[in-house]
This record gives structure tokens, C-alpha cells and sequence, in this order.
């Protein structure tokens, strides 16, 4: 599976409903690749970062480097995955 894919099936799981897509970009700096994430609403940060870590956690455990950030633009929830 290409990191992408897993990415974005992680990140589902976590966000569900409310992950809009990811935009993906890099390597860069000595990350395998590099994402952000578009949620469909502002969750807060703390339950963000919570998602996240447990993102990078699985991601870690098969051995590749990556940094997300995110953004909430709920003009966007109606766009396709």
C-alpha cells in the first residue's frame, strides 16, 4: 500500500465524516511526505492532536516520517474526497 493511501485511510478512521481530502506535497526536510488535511468543521486542537498522534503513531510503526497539519473550511464539506 502507497503511503498516501494509508494516510488517507487512517486519517478517515480517525476523522470520519468530517475529513474533507488531504492535500499531500514533499518529501521534504526528511519526512517521507508531507499532507494537510481538510476537515469539514473545527473540532479543536486538542481533539486534532489527539487524532494526529495516533496517525503518526501507525505510521511510525511501519518505519516512515511524516508531518500534517490541517485545516477546518466547512465550504469545502461539499467537495469530494
Amino acid at each position: 500500500m502507497k503511503l498516501e493511501e494509508y494516510l488517507f485511510e487512517l486519517a478517515q478512521q480517525q476523522f470520519g465524516e468530517n475529513l474533507v481530502g488531504i492535500d499531500f506535497f514533499g518529501p521534504f526536510d526528511g519526512d517521507d511526505l508531507m499532507g494537510e488535511l481538510i476537515l469539514a468543521k473545527d473540532i479543536g486542537y486538542q481533539e486534532v492532536a489527539e487524532k494526529l498522534f495516533e496517525i503518526y503513531r501507525q505510521v511510525e510503526d511501519r518505519g516512515w516520517s511524516v508531518s500534517l497539519g490541517w485545516i477546518a473550511d466547512s465550504n469545502t464539506a461539499q467537495q469530494t474526497k
